[in-house]
């Protein structure tokens, strides 16, 4: 479901929460927050009795720049795409965001998000596969809240699509620190099992269409639930009505 254009601006009429990351405070209007992520809406429920303290909610472990982007998301859907000619230094920060971006969602409860952010690491990792450095895996699979989680079964997908390259320098072992207890080898067998037998020898596609293949995307994609009909009615949105439309409205200012 998303927002109709008259549900937006219904929504930006409700009362604003301030999400705080490393001393910043970023405002966010209540119903939006609730809209597009379950964690939020348990937080702001009228219900729960753990509520937000003085309309601020604290984000432990988040970065400015990430709380930021998310935001700005909120009120507007960015262009996560990149251009062919981009340095390579814009390439690395724009996949770190986009890492950044999809682990905040998984901890936050924010599926759209997660699913946009996914899209748009495999558009950029499908040509670009060495952007994901050794660094960035470990990283993945030390920060990433659930243990079979999505992103977690890309990185492993990227690597076992590297290491059919003839003279592949991959080893999986170089991968699976001892924190991970062998989760990194795991993935990387089970993965190397599914590519291995629901992909023809003969017919291995190179990674682009590897990522495009409705069965990957499918298994890399989170389930969107629907907002809860306490936060439809907070946007203006009658609890049975079927469908919505797709705009997000314009973002707000973001102090620097």
């Amino acid at each position: 479901m998303q927002l109709t254009p008259e549900a937006y601006l219904q929504a930006i009429q409700s009362d604003r929460v301030y999400l705080i990351a490393q001393g910043h405070e970023i405002p966010v209007h209540k119903a939006l927050l609730a809209f597009y992520s379950e964690y939020f809406a348990l937080i702001l429920s009228q219900n729960n009795p753990v509520k937000s303290e003085d309309g601020k909610i604290s984000l432990p472990n988040v970065s400015i720049a990430t709380l930021k982007q998310y935001a700005y998301w909120t009120y507007q859907t960015p262009n996560f795409t990149f251009p062919g000619d981009a340095e390579i230094e814009q390439l690395q920060e724009s996949k770190t965001m986009l890492i950044d971006l999809w682990i905040f969602g998984e901890t936050y409860g924010v599926a759209r998000l997660q699913n946009e952010v996914m899209s748009a690491l495999c558009a950029l990792l499908s040509t670009r596969p060495l952007l994901l450095a050794k660094a960035d895996i470990t990283a993945i699979f030390r920060r990433s809240p659930s243990s079979y989680s999505q992103l977690r079964r890309l990185a492993s997908l990227i690597l076992v699509a590297r290491a059919q390259v003839k003279n592949s320098p991959v080893r999986i072992e170089e991968y699976d620190s001892p924190i991970f207890g062998g989760l990194t080898s795991m993935l990387y067998r089970s993965m190397h099992t599914w590519y291995t037998s629901v992909i023809p020898e003969k017919k291995k596609p190179k990674l682009p269409q590897l990522l495009q293949l409705q069965s990957v995307q499918s298994g890399l994609a989170v389930h969107e639930p629907e907002p809860e009909n306490w936060v439809l009615r907070l946007c203006g949105i009658s609890p049975a009505q079927a469908q919505c439309g797709t705009s997000k409205g314009e973002p707000i200012e973001l102090d620097d």
